[in-house]
């Protein structure tokens, strides 16, 4: 096979692996001063809500979403590519969303002393 094919056989198979990938709930666990970056899907918008998980019932943890690449929507705010966003979380439980446009990247970053927990579906 030459490497056209390769290439060809190589990005599809990434593709349909990552909308399997994509399509279930996921968990992240930030540490302090940690951040991960979300990547949106290839051609569609990619929302997930998440509910943050705490050991203690009253913690404040604050949490800086950064618009990489491309637009985002956080708590139905635009996050314009390049802007950072901080929300601040009074309690476990607490819920937040966000949707990313085709190929955007997402940071989040936790700025607390304690680790955070999240759940998204």
């Amino acid at each position: 096979m030459n490497n056209k094919k390769i290439n060809l056989l190589t990005f599809l198979m990434i593709y349909c692996l990552s909308g399997i990938a994509y399509s279930e709930s996921c968990s992240f666990t930030l540490l302090s001063n940690d951040e991960i970056s979300l990547h949106g899907n290839l051609e569609s918008p990619k929302k997930l809500v998440c509910k943050i998980e705490s050991n203690t019932q009253e913690q404040d943890n604050v949490l800086n979403f950064i618009s990489v690449k491309n637009n985002s929507i956080v708590n139905d705010i635009l996050v314009k590519e390049g802007t950072i966003l901080v929300i601040p979380f009074m309690s476990a439980n607490d819920r937040f969303s966000f949707e990313l446009a085709p190929q955007a990247v997402l940071e989040i970053v936790n700025h607390n002393e304690q680790a955070v927990q999240f759940d998204c579906d």
